[in-house]
């Protein structure tokens, strides 16, 4: 392309700030000013300037300077990125630190210094092998450690889980609530609310909400913190099934308490007796109508006083258990308040029975006090009398089978008519031991055991009149013909009674249901209808159950078919409280009303 002029080339280095640079100007003039008409004179001329000192200058100022060094600026950018990330990394170690202590309910900071605290001690057992945890927690300032940062941190953790409870509270269509109040150890009154409901796959959950503090615990101040409580968690009233109390008469009364108050609101809120209770309730009154009983508890209480409240005493029982090589458990403090954990003390005393004799005689001889002395004479005496050996077997079988229901109520995922069937079940199995044949065995157990710990013979009481005011009639007074007859009325005697306050206190669902639907639920007609329709059924042989037309002629004949057909929709449909409009029919007829709906499958059968 010899016709073609370059007419310049332009070069990229950066050109010297002396005008008088041998590379400078010049280099300017010839190479950019001119041009180059014959590309070898160019080539020349840029060799050149490759090894001049203004090129290496600018390569090193534009190329290899940027590499090295950064901008203040973005250096401060760093080191503020690297600062947040670890203090983001601190935060989630004291989070997860608070966390552990709250679910396992120990305090954050203790009564201590705060170098003592328990999360300052947790952030050092964890610092081990990181350097950087221990700078941070010998910082001065913003480490996110003091008490209130604690409590904002448990804060938004603890309405973290109470939207998540909350978001399936509200897909329930139905809700039940259990509410008691208790005085904590400051003496303030504090009212716990739980919730309890369902969801679609028909699985229970159970769930605490609110701790509230009471000034007053009248039946108008605990309805209005249930109000308030449900007004701030948006859970309507209209959701309200059910509703658990104990038996007090601010809760349970019947027009001022607060199932009455609730019921007003909403009627269809049954109320339910709480079934611990109930059962606490009910071995409460068997104990203290059987005197047997109740004289056997009470010198266990005061056996427990004089071991309990006496390390010296305690510590002297275990040296008689070394010597004597027993393996027995310790004896266990018999509670005051609830009356369904009290088997197993009463256990542990038979199992330490020769262990607790020896050590009153060691007791006797190193005492000095004559009052304490009169103490442990009088219990020494009881227990070597085979009355209160007697009383005190047959109470801790009466007892554990108390026990045993009170622990199974307890469970999550039970209903209010499992827990009454196993309330049931637990007096069918009280009935089954009130024979001769059970006594008879009883009686040999007690036998056996009375000659192992050396206890006296079975005696007759001393016959004894009633006073001329408290006799009625003219019937000459019985009195028993042997230590075995007398004692097999106190065997019976416990276990009536034992069975009767359990009915009483669980057996009122049917009253409970008539009273829930009023007069769409005749209780005589009910009771009727449910005895023919047992007769049937357990008349009837497996291969040939009763047919609907074969029910309906014999109920027929007994009560009112069409209150029977009534009383059956009120159970399928669970109508509100307010009586149910349907029209009359002929119950002889084939044509079905509309306000009768089919049976379930498998209801028929």
């Amino acid at each position: 392309m010899a016709g073609v002029k370059l007419t310049a080339i332009v070069t990229l280095p950066s050109l010297p700030d002396e005008p008088h640079h041998p590379h400078g100007l010049s280099f300017l003039q010839e190479n950019v000013t001119k041009g180059f008409c014959n590309w070898k004179d160019a080539t020349v001329n840029f060799k050149k300037h490759l090894q001049s000192k203004s090129h290496r200058e600018a390569v090193d100022a534009v190329v290899k300077l940027p590499k090295t060094t950064r901008d203040v600026a973005e250096q401060l950018s760093r080191a503020h990125r690297a600062e947040k990330e670890q203090a983001r990394d601190m935060l989630h170690l004291i989070l997860s630190s608070i966390r552990f202590l709250g679910r396992q309910g120990l305090a954050m900071r203790g009564t201590g210094s705060d170098e003592s605290a328990n999360l300052t001690q947790m952030l050092y057992l964890r610092a081990k092998g990181k350097p950087e945890v221990l700078q941070w927690i010998h910082k001065s300032a913003c480490k996110h450690t003091s008490p209130g940062n604690q409590n904002e941190m448990l804060k938004l953790m603890a309405h973290h889980v109470l939207r998540k409870i909350l978001a399936n509270i509200h897909s329930s269509p139905f809700i039940a609530v259990t509410v008691d109040e208790a005085t904590d150890k400051a003496n303030k009154e504090k009212l716990t609310i739980v919730v309890r409901w369902i969801n679609e796959d028909f699985v229970v959950s159970e769930e605490f909400l609110r701790l509230y503090c009471l000034s007053a615990i009248d039946a108008q101040s605990i309805f209005e913190a249930m109000k308030d409580a449900f007004l701030r968690f948006q859970i309507p009233l209209a959701k309200l099934r059910g509703q658990c109390y104990d038996g007090y008469s601010t809760m349970a009364g019947v027009k001022a308490g607060v199932a009455a108050k609730i019921e007003q609101v909403e009627p269809r809120a049954v109320f339910t007796h709480c079934y611990g209770h109930a059962l606490n309730l009910a071995v409460s009154d068997t104990v203290k109508q059987c005197l047997a009983m109740k004289d056997c508890l009470d010198t266990c209480f005061e056996l427990m006083k004089l071991i309990e409240f006496s390390p010296k005493r305690e510590a002297m029982l275990c040296e008689v258990k070394e010597e004597i090589g027993s393996d027995a458990p310790a004896v266990q403090t018999l509670c005051p308040t609830r009356w369904t954990v009290r088997a197993e003390s009463l256990a542990s005393i038979l199992a330490k029975y020769d262990n607790i004799q020896v050590l009153w005689v060691t007791s006797l001889h190193k005492t000095s006090d004559t009052e304490m002395k009169a103490r442990i004479q009088g219990v020494a005496s009881q227990m070597q009398l085979f009355k209160f050996f007697f009383c005190l077997i047959l109470s801790e079988m009466i007892l554990r089978h108390s026990d045993r229901l009170s622990q199974t109520l307890q469970q999550l995922k039970l209903s209010s008519v499992e827990g009454h069937e196993l309330a049931m079940l637990t007096v069918k199995t009280l009935e089954s031991l009130r024979n001769d044949e059970n006594f008879n065995m009883f009686w040999l157990t007690v036998e056996k055991k009375r000659i192992l710990q050396n206890i006296d013979e079975p005696r007759l009481a001393r016959r004894r009149k009633l006073p001329s005011r408290l006799e009625l009639g003219i019937a000459v007074a019985e009195f028993a013909l042997s230590p075995k007859e007398e004692y097999r009325r106190v065997y019976f005697e416990a276990l009536d009674l034992a069975m009767a306050c359990r009915k009483q206190c669980f057996d009122e669902e049917l009253d409970l249901v008539c009273n829930f639907f009023y007069e769409d639920f005749n209780r005589e007609e009910s009771v009727a209808q449910l005895a023919t329709l047992g007769e049937l059924f357990s008349s009837a042989e497996e291969e040939e159950v009763p047919s609907v037309e074969s029910i309906k002629n014999s109920v027929s004949a007994t009560v009112d078919l069409a209150s029977y057909k009534c009383n059956r929709r009120a159970i399928i449909q669970c109508p509100p409280p307010y009586k149910v409009l349907a029209e009359e029919q002929d119950v002889s007829s084939n044509v079905e009303s509309p306000y009768d709906p089919a049976l379930p499958s498998g209801f028929d059968r």
